[in-house]
């Protein structure tokens, strides 16, 4: 296989916003601003090296 897959990991921040800005700023690429769903906000991005 020479294409991964989708992985996931949830975790629980308290301010999800900044958290993303802070993975932005080391380089990670954002694939889902935070948008709102029942139980607050999920947001998508990919490691640095990952492109």
């Amino acid at each position: 296989m020479d294409k991964p897959g989708l992985f996931c990991i949830g975790m629980e921040v308290e301010n999800l916003k900044a958290k993303i800005e802070e993975f932005k700023s080391k380089g990670a690429k954002v694939t889902m601003e935070p948008t709102p769903i029942t139980v607050g906000l999920l947001a998508f991005n990919r490691r640095p090296e990952q492109g």
